[in-house]
């Protein structure tokens, strides 16, 4: 058995996902402050931090190559992130065709494709206001699942009620 500890300062942590190789993700919290985290048999448990101005984030899930995906709460709600080492946290929103009229709020799994399971809404308002907050009932849909593949567009893939 092995403890995977908590970050420094942090007094509880809680595993969400294991790859095959034995990375394992999720997040660790102290003073009000929650950070997602990947922990290698190596490296040792390491914070992945979260997007600018958000207090939460959680990592949901990761593939063998190291990538991670999870949500972080901002100031305008949830937003689903996805975090490597090369480019750091990333919010998933920033990677999505502007045309496209989605706010994703939470990357629930990632495959060895690199393709990722995101949970999200359909915006209502047609200024593609971006930074809209989906507890606006006036600016948020119903929730949708959608799948994104690395160079294409999201496909709406499942529709929540």
């Amino acid at each position: 058995m092995v403890d995977l500890g908590v970050l420094p300062g942090d007094t509880s942590s809680q595993a969400r996902r294991i790859t095959d190789n034995g990375l394992v993700v999720g997040s660790s919290s102290g003073l009000g402050v929650t950070h997602a985290f990947l922990w290698s048999r190596q490296g040792g448990l390491q914070d992945i931090g979260a997007l600018p101005g958000s207090v939460y984030a959680e990592a949901l899930d990761a593939n063998s190559s190291g990538k991670v995906v999870g949500a972080s709460q901002t100031s305008l709600g949830g937003r689903a992130f996805i975090w490597s080492r090369g480019s750091g946290v990333q919010d998933l929103n920033s990677l999505v065709a502007s045309n496209l009229d989605i706010v994703l709020v939470a990357a629930v799994g990632i495959n060895e494709r690199n393709q990722i399971v995101a949970i999200g809404s359909l915006h209502h308002d047609l200024t593609r206001d971006r930074q809209m907050h989906l507890d606006d009932e006036s600016h948020a849909g119903p929730l949708h699942v959608f799948l994104l593949t690395s160079g294409s567009t999201p496909q709406d893939t499942l529709t929540s009620r």
